[in-house]
């Protein structure tokens, strides 16, 4: 199962090689990486182009912000699911691959996924922790469908 991740960054650079490489280091290695430079003043094209990873797409375009640079690129993915990381961030190694057995085992057709958050400091010092939080199938609504949680 393939797996498009959107990583956005608006000047960033000091991130990149963090964000990234917690993608390319991912278990689950069916990936596609969309990365998408949100018009920066700090040009971020030679860091990415470092990574030397055919999954790595590269694209830059004026600055719009991050719901701009998402929906343009979800049209260049080509996985059967979508992920989201912002270019500060990173993911645990073994997200996707977490992601990916849970999405096999229930067989959605749609599903919109969130987990913790660990606030770590630029030398990766972990600061504190921010549980999931599990949201009702039932408060979230998808004017197309009709969702019916009691058969």
């Amino acid at each position: 199962m393939l797996i498009s991740i959107v990583v956005i960054f608006y000047n960033r650079k000091k991130f990149i090689n963090r964000a990234l490489g917690s993608i390319i280091g991912q278990t689950c290695a069916d990936l596609d990486i969309v990365v998408v430079d949100d018009g920066s003043f700090e040009s971020i094209s030679n860091e990415v182009s470092h990574f030397h990873d055919p999954r790595v797409r590269y694209f830059r375009k004026e600055n719009g912000g991050p719901a701009s640079s998402r929906n343009l690129r979800i049209e260049q993915s080509a996985g059967e699911y979508i992920a989201f990381l912002d270019g500060d961030d990173v993911f645990l190694p073994t997200k996707i691959e977490r992601m990916v057995q849970l999405l096999k085992e229930h067989d959605f057709p749609a599903c919109i996924a969130t987990c913790g958050v660990g606030v770590v400091t630029l030398g990766n010092m972990l600061i504190s922790m921010i549980k999931p939080r599990a949201y009702s199938v039932s408060t979230i609504v998808f004017p197309e469908v009709e969702v019916s949680l009691y058969g």
